[in-house]
């Protein structure tokens, strides 16, 4: 290429001063223009090249999640976090970093079993910081395949909402055809002043989406409906609905019908014919009556609420038994709402009937319960409901200010043999009491002392495992008086937050004692039989520690079936005096009397007994469930136990010998060990612990 220099001045020349500057100008721009262009595509090859590894990590990032998710669902914390990549991806820090690239991990959750997951990976270019995100769901595979066999929703309907005599509930989705609900409320002003009567305030469940037995047919396949036969005000509590959605026959239950059972005038007692006959009576719950599944009466009278206060209890293979008491009070036409329940065959159902007349201020003390002898159950692991009535109509000495609860009444040990009814009056009462167990079921009994008379609102807390999908709260409460000012002892109960039970009623004015249940039912799972596969988690927290000269306590957390889902079956404790592994774990010692396995998080113990004084000693543990799937082996605790001491001379060595110091430093110990004080040989000198010497012949 030539570049001609102008030459000054000159007309003959080719090009004008303008034109040459302008031939300058367009060839200084296409030059630039190439070089431009290839800095341009080596920028752009790097942009790619970037682009494409940022995307790569954050693929890679994705599938870390995943199998962070595959070997412990409970692992993905909601928050933003980093990955480190050892024998398994952990997560760890608030991000990491890959050469020139940073990267996150936003986990969040969606619902009880599914999470948001966002992968970010950050770096600088040319043209300034950018960044790239991808996204995906994961769900609780473990849990959906081994599958929830409870759904439990509480339903609060406030006092604007139920002032008809008839309610549709329409439920947050399609109700399973195994079911039942519990109904706990009133109507009511909520302040101190106006009596309802059992018209108004008594509710029944009247028709689902099936027309189940005598139900009638409600309008949608989320519908029920609630029925009153008059009104003062809005009625308000809370309706308790409890689906079995899969493995119905084994851990759930079975709705086989229900019947709406008369109770004509003011006969006391009779029965009704269940629809579907039951195959195991061992197992038949009838789910029915004031505090259960509802009954409504015309009866306005405040003395009236007798009517609906019946004792239900089963027979035979199809026989539901019915008693009421018309002493005290007025019995009128009721209609009972009684669901035929059977549950499955992990559960355990105890029914026994409740009888005395036991009672006393505050219901706090043993002899204000009368009780009934069941087999011994983990309290943990049980609930009560109950129904029944008495011989008086007070709104303290009625069935409505009658107390139900596992053990005695006051105390609430670890395991119970009973189950317990109490008032605050001494009258006669008859209760038909369930217990039922399951070895997954989480319960919590909480006893609110007497009190809060001008409250309508108390909130319990409650140590529940947050975070549960299936559970529901229960009260059986006493009263202060014996007038029929209702409705002060109708209470309900309910979750009002991840640690709160709140209780209301609709009239204060007199304080009251109450039971308060927390039943969880999240844990109980189907995990497909013979086809279970997945092995209960690995115990990472075992810890000993409390020795004396041959026991050491051991203490660890308890993990769940199914990794974290649902109760295990057993442990395997072993221990050593060399540090246990896999290879050698089949030689270790075996304990005997190892505890059940718990709800997963729950706190555990046990002491390990029989060993050898001043020795170093290695535990371990397994976990196992009902298929025989076996967790791995847990971190590893080890402690020593204490020296044995049986002179001064002995413990004086133990400490590294007869260093008068060492001794007289320890002296107040070895007088706790039981020796002597006394002076000459190995004992200890008279002059105590400001003498020169204190053990001799050093």
């Amino acid at each position: 290429m030539k570049i001609y220099t102008p030459q000054f001045p000159s007309a003959r020349l080719g090009f004008s001063i303008a034109e040459i500057v302008v031939s300058a100008g367009i060839l200084a721009i296409a030059i630039t223009a190439m070089i431009s262009f290839l800095i341009f595509s080596h920028k752009s090859d790097i942009v790619f090249g970037d682009r494409l590894q940022a995307y790569t990590l954050a693929e890679e990032g994705l599938e870390a999640i995943r199998n962070i998710r595959d070997a412990e669902y409970t692992l993905l914390s909601d928050g933003t976090a980093g990955l480190q990549k050892g024998t398994t991806w952990t997560l760890n820090g608030s991000s990491d970093t890959v050469g020139k690239f940073q990267r996150s991990v936003a986990i969040s959750s969606i619902g009880a079993d599914r999470k948001l997951l966002e992968a970010s990976v950050t770096w600088n270019t040319y043209y300034g910081p950018t960044s790239i995100v991808l996204g995906t769901y994961l769900t609780n595979w473990a849990r959906v395949e081994s599958g929830n066999t409870f759904r439990i929703t509480e339903y609060y309907i406030p006092a604007t909402t139920f002032t008809g005599t008839s309610y549709a509930l329409r439920l947050d989705q399609n109700l399973s055809g195994n079911y039942f609900v519990i109904i706990q409320g009133a109507d009511g002003d909520g302040t101190s002043n106006g009596t309802t009567g059992p018209d108004e305030s008594y509710v029944s469940l009247t028709a689902d989406p099936f027309g189940t037995g005598d139900l009638s047919v409600s309008a949608a396949s989320n519908e029920i409906i609630l029925t009153r036969q008059s009104v003062v005000n809005g009625w308000v509590g809370v309706i308790t609905v409890v689906e079995c959605l899969s493995d119905c026959s084994a851990s759930g239950f079975q709705l086989l019908t229900v019947e709406r059972t008369n109770h004509i005038g003011s006969v006391e007692s009779g029965n009704d014919l269940s629809g579907v006959n039951w195959s195991n009576l061992a197992r038949v719950m009838l789910m029915g009556g004031f505090n259960g599944s509802g009954c409504d009466t015309t009866e306005s009278a405040s003395d009236g609420y007798k009517s609906c206060q019946v004792r239900i209890w089963p027979s035979a293979t199809n026989t539901i038994n019915w008693q009421r008491n018309a002493t005290g009070g007025r019995l009128g036409t009721a209609v009972s709402t009684v669901m035929v329940l059977e549950w499955g065959s992990e559960w355990r159902v105890q029914r026994v009937t409740v009888s005395g007349s036991n009672g006393g201020d505050g219901a706090d003390a043993t002899n204000e319960y009368n009780t009934a002898a069941i087999s011994t159950v983990q309290r943990q692991d049980t609930w009560v409901w109950g129904t029944g009535w008495t011989n008086n109509g007070g709104i303290g000495n009625a069935a409505e200010g009658t107390l139900i609860t596992l053990g005695n009444g006051v105390t609430t040990n670890t395991t119970a043999n009973t189950v317990a009814v109490g008032q605050e009056y001494s009258d006669t009462r008859e209760f038909e009491v369930y217990a039922l167990s399951h070895p997954a079921a989480y319960v919590e009994y909480l006893f609110k002392p007497d009190g809060n008379q001008n409250d309508i609102i108390y909130n319990a807390a409650t140590a529940l495992p947050s975070g549960s999908t299936a559970r529901m709260a229960l009260v059986s409460n006493g009263q202060n008086g014996t007038g029929t000012a209702y409705p002060r002892p109708l209470l309900s109960a309910r979750f009002t937050g991840a640690n709160t039970i709140r209780l209301e009623r609709r009239r204060s004015g007199q304080e009251f004692p109450a039971w308060v249940q927390g039943v969880d039912l999240s844990y109980i799972a189907y995990g497909g039989g013979s086809s279970d596969t997945i092995a209960p988690a690995t115990t990472t927290n075992l810890s000993a520690g409390n020795p004396t000269q041959t026991t050491i306590n051991l203490t660890w957390t308890a993990p769940g079936d199914d990794r974290n889902l649902g109760r295990a079956t057993t442990y395997d404790v072993r221990y050593s005096t060399a540090n246990i592994t896999l290879a050698n774990w089949n030689s270790a010692t075996q304990v005997v009397g190892e505890p059940t396995p718990r709800v997963p998080g729950t706190a555990q113990s046990m002491t390990i007994s029989g060993l050898t004084p001043n020795t170093l000693y290695y535990f371990a543990l397994r976990t196992m469930d009902e298929s025989g799937n076996t967790s791995g082996l847990s971190n590893i605790a080890s402690t020593s136990t204490l020296v044995s001491i049986n002179s001064c001379s002995q413990y004086c060595q133990s400490l590294g010998g007869y260093t008068t110091g060492s001794c007289r430093q320890n002296l107040v110990q070895c007088l706790l060990a039981g020796q002597s004080y006394q002076s000459g040989g190995d004992q200890y000198c008279t002059g105590g612990p400001s003498a020169d010497t204190c053990c001799c012949g050093n």
